[in-house]
């Protein structure tokens, strides 16, 4: 019996969305705060041997995962400019089409809904424009939040999940603000 390509192609998507269910299914009884993603803390600082690729600025570098997760290939810190403390990690994976990414971004919703339950303060959906849909979990009083976004590209979709720190993030681009206005009145552009 052979599957047409297209049925092969949904099956591959339902077992990794199984999979990814029964890993959060998992960590769901230790829900809590908003603080760690793929083995790193926000606020801490990003070891120089955790960095695949390093960019100039706060980022994104390229950072090895410290906890795997099925349903990234790539993982990235943003880091503050002075002490390169992780104030955002996201993960990212790629799909030939935006259903395929939305079936498993509307999973990954549900089960980090379940397991911030307890410091969602606010959530949102991103639907403003067609090519990016998503959903964004706000813990207001500790400062954190988590976005599930699909972004259609001209040959593919892109899968990000997005931890932040918003007040590392604000003090992040404070500090990029101070130094390129430090610069530019000594001449330089950045």
């Amino acid at each position: 019996m052979r599957i047409n390509t297209q049925g092969k192609r949904e099956c591959e998507i339902i077992l990794k969305v199984i999979f990814f269910v029964w890993i959060l299914a998992s960590n769901i009884c230790h829900a809590g705060e908003i603080t760690e993603a793929f083995g790193y803390t926000l606020g801490t600082q990003l070891s120089p041997a955790d960095i695949i690729t390093k960019r100039s600025g706060i980022g994104p570098h390229d950072i090895i995962a410290k906890k795997k997760s099925g349903t990234v290939k790539i993982v990235q810190a943003y880091t503050t400019p002075d002490d390169d403390l992780i104030f955002s990690v996201d993960g990212k994976n790629y799909f030939q089409s935006m259903d395929d990414c939305s079936r498993l971004a509307t999973a990954i919703s549900y089960f980090l809904h379940k397991k911030f339950r307890d410091v969602i303060d606010k959530q949102e959906r991103i639907a403003g424009k067609s090519q990016e849909k998503g959903t964004v979990f706000s813990d207001l009083d500790g400062g954190k939040t988590v976005s599930i976004t699909c972004t259609d590209q001209t040959t593919q979709s892109v899968l990000s999940i997005r931890y932040t720190d918003i007040f590392l993030a604000q003090r992040a681009l404070n500090n990029r603000e101070k130094d390129t206005e430090s610069a530019e009145s000594n001449g330089l552009k950045l």
